[in-house]
């Protein structure tokens, strides 16, 4: 199974975290967020498939990453033309790993 995969460190505005490519038939998404400060840190992720997010593809409304802490998103299943958004503060490291199901 192919392995998508993109990373990017927070800046409290939403930003693309990985654009699934159209020949993807489907896949599995796992998304891990670490979170260096001492203070809690909010995340939230959205999946559409427009060119930015509208409420009704949010995923995860505002989960909160304690202070040297992380998060973790897993196997949300994702097909190709989507697009996975973050919004998480300076200072979050994200991950995203998508598994790419055989066609």
């Amino acid at each position: 199974m192919p392995l998508i995969k993109n990373k990017l460190v927070g800046n409290g505005a939403v930003q693309t975290l990985l654009d699934i490519p159209g020949s993807v038939l489907w896949g599995s998404l796992n998304i891990v967020a670490a979170n260096k400060s001492g203070d809690s840190a909010p995340i939230s992720v959205h999946i559409s498939d427009n060119a930015t997010p509208a409420d009704i593809d949010l995923v995860e409304p505002g989960a909160v990453i304690p202070g040297n802490g992380r998060y973790e998103l897993s196997c949300r299943l994702v097909q190709g033309g989507e697009k996975v958004f973050v919004t998480a503060p300076a200072g979050v490291s994200i991950r995203a790993e998508l598994n790419v199901a055989p066609e």
